[in-house]
């Protein structure tokens, strides 16, 4: 083979090897620039899918705190869109905003309306002076409102869930402690008596006994027997316990359940879109002017009853009242304009909110009359749990307990009203029929 030097080769390949290199360098570079288009569709395309799903997440949440809180949680995460996640934050946020603004204005006007009934009786002096102060006053008001508004936002639903059925989970666990002390105590007595009881019987078979080996025999069959009593009556101690644990357990799951059920306007709107998690007025057709009228009613409902901003719990009942008992229409399809409506103590139907006004006198007091009715039966259910629990076909369990008192309110003759007397003749019947 000839030796490969400068002389032996020939300037034609020199040119043809530099062509080869260029061809492949620009190939080279065509590739790379490929890669980066692709790796760029990459990104879109993750992005998109990922910002979708944390959006979805984000549509679970109950209120706007919970939102933030989610959006702080993935602040610097890579492939999620946060212009979008927070346009759509705070569309979630409108219906709760207006009802923020609804409470803000209940609190001055009631502030308002006080502070007028006083200067009706001060001198012209002290007029001035009122006036003076009544700006300080409204600021003042302004902070008390937004206090207020972070207390509703608050609430512990499981604590609502408790008053609306007369079981209060702290005592009911400390009353699940005491029960397992008396079971363990009433196994020790159970464990020792029938060690007492075999002994008696040994000492008994051993005295007829004729002899050494009969006498072992005696001993045998008797602590064979004793091993299996106490291990029996041990699983039996145990099962009581777990049931009790379980049933404990269960009444708080159910609370929470309930608690978690939405209420108010949120409510109704779920109910409207057919049980859509996070429902608000854009997925039932609902306007703004709607949720004003809403909340206007609402506003008139509760100043009927008399409960004050403060008054969180009774106005949260009320909530709950609406979000099972109001309905709300999308007459758009039809060329109408929208309402709610609910049923009132005679069987009738109010409607108020169309074309975004609300009406007053009858609606209100109808409205008024069927929220404290509902109050009624619920005090009567409450005090029908105890009664349940140690009754014949009835248990602790409050879901079991829900399930019974529906059926027998289902069951009930047109205009038949709610009694203890019905209820304990309907589970009777319910016993007889099983």
């Amino acid at each position: 083979m000839a030796v490969l030097n400068w002389k032996t080769v020939n300037r034609n390949d020199n040119a043809n090897l530099i062509k080869t290199l260029i061809a492949n360098n620009q190939l080279i570079s065509e590739n790379i620039e490929g890669l980066g288009t692709k790796a760029d569709q990459y990104v879109t395309d993750r992005k998109d899918k990922e910002t979708g799903e944390f959006i979805a997440q984000l549509m679970t949440a109950d209120n706007t705190a919970q939102r933030d809180a989610m959006i702080q949680g993935v602040q610097g995460q890579d492939y999620l869109d946060f212009e979008k996640i927070g346009q759509k934050s705070y569309d979630l946020g409108a219906d709760e905003r207006t009802l923020a603004t609804q409470l803000a204005k209940e609190a001055r006007d009631a502030e308002s309306e006080q502070l007028i009934d006083e200067r009706e009786f001060k001198q012209s002096k002290e007029l001035k002076q009122f006036d003076n102060n009544l700006q300080r006053s409204i600021n003042a008001q302004n902070f008390q409102d937004n206090l207020a508004i972070e207390n509703v936002k608050q609430i512990n639903a499981e604590n609502l869930a408790e008053t609306e059925y007369g079981y209060d989970v702290k005592v009911a666990e400390k009353n699940a402690e005491l029960t397992e002390e008396k079971l363990q105590a009433a196994f020790d007595r159970s464990q020792e008596e029938l060690k007492n009881k075999a002994k008696i019987a040994e000492e008994k078979a051993l005295a007829t006994a004729k002899s050494v080996a009969e006498q072992l025999k005696i001993k045998e069959d008797i602590a064979a027997q004793l091993a299996i009593d106490l291990d029996l009556q041990e699983k039996a101690h145990k099962e009581n316990l777990q049931r009790q644990k379980d049933l404990t357990k269960a009444n708080e799951n159910y609370l929470k359940e309930i608690g978690n059920i939405p209420k108010g306007l949120q409510g109704i709107f779920t109910k409207a879109s057919g049980g859509l998690t996070a429902a608000t007025g854009t997925d039932v057709g609902a306007t703004q002017a709607d949720i004003a009228a809403y909340a206007d009613f609402r506003t008139k409902v509760l100043k009927s009853l008399g409960y004050k901003p403060q008054d969180v719990r009774n106005r949260d009942m009320f909530d709950r009242w609406a979000s099972d008992n109001i309905t709300f229409n999308d007459n758009s399809l039809f060329g109408g304009l929208n309402d709610f409506a609910f049923t009132n103590s005679n069987g009738k139907t109010n409607n108020f909110g169309k074309g975004g006004q609300s009406l007053i006198g009858d609606t209100i007091a109808e409205a008024k009359t069927a929220f404290l009715d509902s109050r009624v039966e619920i005090d009567l259910k409450n005090e029908l749990f105890s009664w349940y629990e140690k009754s014949e076909g009835g248990s602790g369990n409050i879901r079991s307990y829900d399930t019974h008192w529906g059926a027998y309110a289902t069951s009930r003759e047109e205009g038949e009203a709610l009694t203890a007397k019905g209820f304990k003749a309907f589970m009777a019947d319910l016993l007889k029929s099983d």
